[in-house]
């Protein structure tokens, strides 16, 4: 994916919805993207974000 496409708007994780506990200085988000994907046993793609913090890849 082009630089340019990459999401930048959200720069901190308490900015996201997300329904998972946040480690001690995991504040900051490294790279969002929204992705699109399809697994072999659906018919339909997935579409969901990609988010990549100092500890983890969500």
């Amino acid at each position: 994916m082009a630089m340019s496409e990459q999401q930048t708007n959200i720069v901190h994780t308490y900015d996201l919805s997300l329904p998972i506990k946040l480690l001690p200085g995991e504040e900051d988000v490294k790279l969002k993207e929204d992705i699109t994907y399809r697994a072999h046993n659906r018919p339909a793609p997935y579409r969901g974000e990609l988010i990549v913090t100092k500890y983890r890849l969500m």
